[in-house]
């Protein structure tokens, strides 16, 4: 490289040689390390030689490698432009951000809340219903096993078989008595059944039959005379019906005693089985 102390370094004169120019100027062979104009002359041309070759890589770059850079860049910019030209419009960024906004308050405030309202379920409500479930299947319980009596409304609800038992003495005078009466709502009368005692009715003096039938002003009759004549009547006997008979609110089933007493009381079981055409009904 030429530097300024490699200029200033020149030949100086040779006094015990002063008469030769070959002392100033050099030999061809002489190298850059000497002090001859040779030798300043190849360190001249070293340092244009590594400027040539500066130039030449400044060169390169100018026509070949920055060109292709821009390129590159410029097709990147493209690419990048590809895809900012398809992207929504401002209002669709505008939702997206919204929507995004909404997310977060989701997160932060939204779903922590629900998860302490779950955790207050699972730890207090929850326990608290399972308690409360607890107790209505016990009660339910004591409903169907028959520790608790059922509820008077739900076993006269539309459609439940209901029961109702009564008694009455067939040794009275020769009358109408009444055994059930329809109340509240209309009811369907399915089944009727009465049991004598151990008690022999069909040598009594006076008693010739029992019936049982409606008071309708047309009676539906349940027994007739034929099946309770007192022949019939014999000890621990039992007549029986099933069939359908529709029973108005008011209407009374009864059972007619024909002759009359005749000695000691003879007590019998009656027993029908029903059910409420509307909730609520039952006989009385």
């Amino acid at each position: 490289m030429l530097t300024k102390s490699n200029l200033i370094i020149v030949p100086i004169e040779d006094s015990a040689n002063d008469i030769h120019s070959r002392d100033v100027i050099g030999k061809k062979s002489d190298t850059t390390a000497g002090d001859s104009l040779v030798a300043l002359t190849k360190i001249v041309d070293s340092v244009v030689d590594g400027i040539d070759t500066k130039a030449d890589t400044i060169s390169t770059a100018v026509v070949t490698t920055i060109p292709g850079t821009i390129t590159t860049a410029q097709s990147d910019i493209t690419a990048i432009k590809a895809v900012t030209d398809v992207l929504p419009d401002a209002g669709a960024l505008t939702t997206i951000d919204t929507n995004i906004d909404d997310i977060e308050t989701a997160v932060v405030t939204t779903i922590p809340g629900t998860i302490t309202t779950l955790n207050t379920a699972v730890i207090t409500d929850i326990p608290a219903s399972l308690v409360t479930i607890d107790t209505v299947v016990d009660t339910n319980q004591d409903l169907l096993d028959g520790t608790t009596a059922t509820p008077t409304a739900y076993r006269r609800e539309y459609g439940v078989a209901q029961i109702k038992a009564t008694t009455i003495d067939l040794e009275q005078a020769a009358a109408s008595y009444d055994l059930f009466t329809g109340t509240t709502q209309d009811c369907i009368l399915e089944s009727l059944s009465i049991r004598l005692p151990n008690v022999d009715c069909s040598d009594d003096i006076n008693l010739t039959s029992i019936t049982i039938q409606t008071d309708d002003v047309t009676p539906q009759v349940i027994f007739d005379s034929t099946d309770g004549a007192v022949a019939n009547l014999t000890a621990e006997a039992q007549l029986a019906y099933t069939g359908a008979i529709y029973i108005k609110v008011g209407t009374k089933v009864q059972l007619t005693i024909a002759g009359g007493a005749s000695d000691a009381a003879t007590v019998c079981d009656v027993v029908t089985k029903y059910i409420s055409n509307v909730d609520g009904g039952y006989l009385a």
